[in-house]
């Protein structure tokens, strides 16, 4: 690539528009494309945990260095959580340190979304919604899941329950995956997550409502939403191809046990962005191999068993 070419990405998701502010403050002519209207549309209104336990860096410190304002988006710190077991047994895993961030998805201006789109903005790059672009026309791929492995169905409502955040592993409301419910200032969601396909999948929705309705009383919940979602858990052969890199989700680059991919999203994102203005190649693959390649081996090996074990070895893992 010349120097003075632009670089094109496709999708403003967080691994786009990390890449996309890496590059625009080295000097470089960025467009980003995105079919949807807006950076988070595809996620509105949904919480996720952005985790801190897969390296041993504070993720907050690796985005400052990077160049990232942590502090334009909210950001709730964790460090326990409710374990429910298979027999509605409730214990709390315990960390030293902050074990994840709850953050919002979406276009509201407290979201991680719009944060980093801002900040890819300020640093000079273009993105251009409701743009439709060729694979074979962009230098980095950032257009989230092209499958589906797995879906997630959940509901947001008031609440005047404090903060809280709780994962339950139950094969009968969430087979061969998890449900978790997640409380901050005042809106709640509770999700349940399906890795196997399903019939009558709203089912399990109801029925994982009904389950902390009766065992969290003072939800006193208020419905505003259902939302849902949908996630590829596929590991890639190459994540530089044809001239491509290949971020995010795009990438493969998605935690296979939990379901944790921001963080792989943006690191990926800021590592393709380093590559290009090191002259690019296959030094990113290389990297992604030896940095984040191996955590995501480790949760694909958990996730098959997990898949397999049911309630029964549910049990020994949430004991453990």
């Amino acid at each position: 690539m010349a120097e003075q070419d632009p670089v094109n990405i496709m999708g403003a998701g967080l691994s786009g528009l990390a890449a996309a502010t890496i590059l625009a403050k080295a000097g470089k002519e960025v467009h980003v494309h995105d079919i949807r209207e807006d950076s988070g549309a595809r996620f509105d209104g949904d919480f996720q945990a952005l985790e801190n336990w897969s390296m041993d860096a504070d993720f907050f410190d690796q985005m400052e260095e990077w160049g990232f304002d942590t502090s334009e988006f909210k950001a709730t710190e964790f460090k326990v959580v409710d374990l429910i077991h298979p027999d509605d047994t409730i214990t709390q895993a315990k960390s030293p340190k902050v074990a994840y961030r709850i953050v919002e998805r979406g276009t509201s201006d407290h979201t991680i979304d719009q944060a980093i789109k801002r900040q890819a903005l300020a640093a000079g790059a273009r993105i251009h919604y409701k743009s439709k672009v060729r694979e074979n026309d962009c230098q980095i791929i950032a257009c989230g899941p092209k499958g589906t492995s797995a879906v997630a169905y959940g509901e947001i409502f008031h609440t005047t329950h404090p903060n809280h955040i709780a994962f339950q592993l139950n094969d009968k409301l969430a087979p061969g995956a998890y449900s978790y419910l997640i409380i901050i200032d005042g809106v709640g969601l509770i999700c349940t997550c399906l890795w196997r396909k399903q019939k009558k999948s709203d089912r399990f929705l109801n029925e994982t409502i009904a389950w902390y309705d009766k065992h969290y009383p003072d939800l006193n919940r208020k419905p505003i939403k259902r939302v849902g979602g949908k996630g590829d858990f596929t590991i890639n052969s190459n994540y530089f191809q044809d001239g491509r890199y290949y971020v995010g989700e795009s990438g493969g680059l998605q935690d296979f046990m939990w379901g944790f991919g921001m963080r792989y999203a943006i690191t990926s994102g800021v590592y393709a962005a380093q590559t290009i203005l090191n002259e690019g190649g296959h030094g990113y693959d290389a990297r992604i191999r030896s940095t984040l390649l191996p955590s995501i081996r480790i949760s694909a090996t958990n996730r098959m068993l997990m898949d397999r074990i049911g309630d029964r070895g549910f049990k020994r893992i949430a004991t453990y």
